[in-house]
């Protein structure tokens, strides 16, 4: 089987867009989109394998949750019985130390009273966050209710990001314009929490994308504290992403109530207080670790550790769901990557020559069909390997350059 791959760079900007939803399309003729370091017209030819698997249940541990069971769910919606596995997941750490059970992530579906809000009672940004904390209770189902109306009012501002003049992002000017750079998404959240005594907080910093990897863009968050907790949420990368150039509105969850250790894979506050984590990350350190979207972990995905071989690498992730995962070199080499199934995972890679490499992961439920975007690393591999290199300890993840 050949899988042949075409990358299209959806740009930087200096209030980054969502990652992309890269997709891998597995069938008779193999074919990958993507985008990334390669030009838009520039397609290559690389090797594949895939493999049957058998669905197992796992107990690991993945950063900033604990996994505690694969459990088979049922779902009635829009009338049809969906049938999936999904990952019971609880203790959130939010700052380094205990924190309330949530679920993460939760499942993708708009908070019914934000789909169900009467025009008249979008009069205003307190008459909106009245209305939907009358109606919801549960402490992180009204963050969640907040965060899904600022989804669903706003539209990522696409032509003064293009002019580079940028527009008031206060609350009062996104909510009536209906437009809004990441500052403004931020700041709508903030304004409808503090209208209903939330305490909801405006985050700004760097974040990196397939667009800025390695470098890094500037962009805004939030944080907001329940039941004496701080969760981080960013709700304009949950709101869509860049695709073939323009912005396509969409709703997830990836980036909500995210783990922190999780969060700070693509994320670096200008505070270093707000990482949430026992020790912040330092921006070299921050830049120099695997780019892993949220999905990576919401996905029970882990990356346990990269060893080299004579002839390349081995990548060690911990696979609870059983997930098929792709590992491909962004340029092309001979040889490529192995396809293994499992709950642990030992993908190996013949990357052919010394120098810095790179590698995309993808991801799916099923051996034939849509795989998605998980991850990219770089690696170094020697220019001279002897004996004792051949035969060297593990390259953990936090010393991947």
């Amino acid at each position: 089987m050949a899988m042949r791959y075409r990358r299209r760079d959806n740009g930087a900007s200096p209030c980054a867009i969502a990652p992309i939803r890269t997709v891998v399309q597995i069938g008779p003729q193999l074919r990958m989109f993507g985008q990334g370091a390669m030009s838009a017209k520039e397609e290559c030819i690389v090797n594949g394998g895939l493999s049957a698997f058998i669905l197992r249940g796992g107990d690991p541990k993945v950063p900033g949750l604990t996994f505690r069971a694969v459990v088979l769910w049922l779902h009635v919606a829009l009338g049809t019985l969906v049938v999936g596995c999904l990952p019971v997941k609880a203790e959130v750490t939010a700052a380094g130390s205990g924190g309330a059970a949530v679920l993460w992530p939760l499942p993708a579906a708009m908070h019914p009273a934000v789909e169900q809000m009467p025009a008249e009672h979008e009069s205003s940004i307190t008459a909106v966050a009245r209305h939907l904390a009358e109606r919801e209770s549960d402490p992180f189902q009204r963050i969640k209710a907040l965060h899904d109306y600022v989804i669903r009012r706003m539209r990522y501002d696409e032509e003064a990001l293009a002019l580079g003049r940028w527009p008031a992002q206060d609350a009062q000017a996104v909510f009536a314009s209906l437009r809004a750079l990441c500052t403004g998404y931020a700041q709508l959240l903030t304004a409808l929490g503090r209208s209903v005594g939330e305490e909801i907080v405006t985050l700004t910093g760097q974040v990196r994308t397939l667009s800025t990897f390695p470098g890094t863009a500037l962009h805004a968050w939030n944080a907001a504290r329940i039941q004496g907790r701080w969760y981080l949420i960013d709700a304009a990368w949950n709101g869509g992403s860049r695709r073939d150039g323009r912005f396509v509105g969409g709703y997830g969850t990836d980036y909500l109530f995210t783990p922190a250790p999780v969060f700070a894979f693509e994320h670096l506050p200008a505070d270093p207080a707000w990482h949430l984590l026992g020790e912040p990350l330092s921006e070299r350190d921050f830049v120099e670790q695997p780019l892993l979207p949220a999905r990576f972990a919401g996905e029970g995905l882990k990356l346990e550790a990269v060893r080299h071989t004579s002839i390349g690498v081995q990548l060690q992730l911990a696979n609870p769901q059983d997930r098929f995962v792709l590992a491909r070199p962004v340029a092309p080499t001979v040889g490529g990557c192995t396809s293994p199934t499992g709950t642990v995972l030992e993908i190996r890679c013949d990357l052919s020559s010394p120098g810095r490499h790179r590698l995309q992961l993808f991801s799916s439920d099923r051996r034939e069909g849509t795989y998605l975007w998980v991850g990219q690393i770089d690696i170094a591999l020697p220019h001279q390997k002897s004996e004792g290199a051949r035969n060297a300890p593990d390259t953990q993840v936090g010393e991947i350059e």
